[in-house]
């Protein structure tokens, strides 16, 4: 809602109380644009990937910068996720986090957060029980 606002309310708003201000109006729009693609192939780009051995968590923090972390079942302490407001009630969408040993991984606005919680967990618990096993 602040992307719109901000991005192409307020600046139409800004063009039809000053025409004159055409060029920075469009810069401004033009700008707005570039933000919400970009944080759209950000949000889109981030994920975590499941295995049968461990949680991959694939980063994009821009353009030229990419990063990934691999976390395996045993060394996972804790897995939440955390549903806010009311479009991410509605709509099924919230917040993945799992905590390590060493940090804290967080997936944001993934769809189904309880699904993604739930698969996580019953892949660790197969994971230990397997290594119990063998063990």
């Amino acid at each position: 809602m602040k992307m719109f606002f901000l991005g192409i309310a307020f600046p139409v708003l800004l063009f039809l109380l000053f025409p004159q201000l055409l060029w920075p109006v469009a810069l401004w729009v033009l700008a707005a644009h570039v933000k919400f693609f970009y944080e759209i192939a950000d949000w889109f780009f981030d994920s975590w990937l499941v295995t049968n051995l461990s949680v991959i968590d694939v980063e994009w923090n821009g353009f030229f910068h990419k990063s990934s972390s691999r976390i395996e079942f045993a060394d996972i302490e804790e897995i939440s996720w955390e549903v806010k407001g009311f479009l991410g009630t509605v709509l099924g969408f919230g917040n993945c986090e799992m905590v390590c040993a060493n940090s804290k991984i967080l997936l944001e606005n993934c769809a189904s957060p309880k699904k993604v919680e739930l698969k996580v967990h019953e892949l660790r618990e197969k994971f230990l029980h397997e290594k119990k096993m063998t063990d």
